[in-house]
């Protein structure tokens, strides 16, 4: 007889897409960089110390005040009011009924994977992205198809281009344009109106992923791809980055006609976004000013971002490269060959106490095991002077192993 406590999950009748599914280096390198004693440039975290505690617990009091706070309900309209006035600073108008509200980012693109795909069908994404994505599809065991990233102007649009004459029609194009997770690039503006050409000639859904937008360093902001085009770019945006990831509210911009469609693929995730999160954070929205707060936000990942640069070109090889990133909370960087990276990570944290994420994490799972050239090293959640130490121990490990 089979143990409940010894039993295999191989004794188990799973579904059939989960047996391709292997831990997550993701989810492994944030528990190994929560060690007291590690310097963490692994996960895409806000900086803890400019949450703005106090401001937000004022208007959490003012929520609880409000009955309906515990109770099951419609999404807050202030919120999406809020929403709808940050998006215009976005470069684009949105009217309220467009927005819908979501448990975070990652329920945004899991809802519209769902009303896009169907079992073995096609997506279309950088050879190197956000690897939440992956585990959003993996239910209908998509064929997922890559487009290589330049790390200058972005997604390689004569390529995409080339595959979709070639024949290939995938559910959607998934893509992060302004502050690319991992390569922390921005999608030039020539590739921005190649991409939509596309998408209106071959009918096919963008999904635009833009919780890096409001992080941006450059004086001129680049449009949305979803001020270019309503109809066939869905909007992605969250507040994890901007404010506090466990708050966990995000949103979509979708068309009138998707709305109810979204409705039912959320009624059977969750329900709703939590009513007391979504009253609260109207309610510090209205009441502060959070074009001041983003500020604060870019100046301080501004200074970090040029310490991280300035360690860097102090303490690696000069073979090393990387570029400036221009949005967003990461530093892209390629090694040369000899390195072998996921080596390099699992050492730098036993020896060095420096977390950082590989490249290799973001490809698909057919890729995954190749060899790559690749770090992830961010910028945001960490202080200064701790860069500067992370990245001197980093560079000290590297010139041990090139002896």
């Amino acid at each position: 007889m089979m143990s409940d406590k010894h039993s295999l999950i191989s004794d188990y009748r799973l579904a059939e897409w989960t047996k391709g599914i292997a831990p997550s280096v993701l989810q492994e390198a944030g528990l190994q960089a929560q060690r007291s004693d590690s310097i963490s440039f692994a996960l895409g975290m806000p900086a803890p110390e400019l949450f703005p505690a106090e401001t937000y617990t004022q208007a959490l009091a003012h929520a609880l005040r409000e009955r309906q706070v515990t109770e099951y309900g419609l999404p807050d309209s202030a919120l999406k009011q809020q929403i709808a006035h940050m998006m215009r600073g976005r470069g684009c108008d949105v009217q309220e009924d467009l927005i819908f509200v979501t448990a975070g980012a990652q329920q945004g693109m899991s809802l519209l994977a769902s009303l896009f795909l169907d079992h073995e069908r096609q997506i279309m994404v950088e050879e190197y992205t956000y690897a939440g994505i992956y585990q959003v599809v993996a239910p209908w065991q998509p064929e997922i198809l890559t487009v290589p990233i330049d790390t200058e102007t972005g997604l390689d649009v004569d390529a995409l281009e080339q595959q979709l004459r070639e024949g290939a029609r995938p559910a959607f194009i998934y893509t992060i344009p302004q502050g690319h997770n991992p390569v922390s690039v921005t999608l030039s503006l020539e590739k921005r109106y190649r991409l939509i050409e596309l998408a209106r000639r071959y009918q096919i859904p963008i999904i635009e992923d833009d919780a890096y937008g409001f992080l941006s360093y450059a004086d001129e902001q680049l449009p949305t791809l979803y001020s270019l085009d309503k109809d066939w770019v869905f909007y992605v945006g969250s507040f994890s980055k901007i404010l506090a990831p466990g708050l966990r509210v995000g949103w979509l911009v979708a068309p009138t006609q998707f709305q109810h469609l979204l409705w039912a693929a959320k009624n059977a995730q969750d329900l709703q976004t939590s009513s007391t999160t979504q009253y609260a954070l109207a309610a510090y929205l209205k009441n502060t000013s959070f074009d001041d707060y983003l500020a604060l936000l870019r100046t301080t990942y501004r200074e970090r971002r040029d310490t991280m640069l300035e360690a860097l070109r102090a303490h690696f090889p000069s073979s090393a490269c990387w570029h400036t990133p221009q949005t967003g909370i990461f530093i892209w960087v390629e090694m040369a060959e000899v390195y072998d990276i996921a080596s390099l990570a699992r050492r730098a944290l036993l020896e060095e106490g420096v977390a950082f994420i590989p490249g290799r994490a973001f490809l698909s799972a057919s890729q995954a095991a190749r060899r790559d050239r690749y770090m992830r090293l961010n910028f945001s959640h960490t202080n200064c002077e701790n860069i500067q130490e992370g990245i001197r121990r980093l560079g000290s490990l590297i010139k041990r192993i090139g002896q």
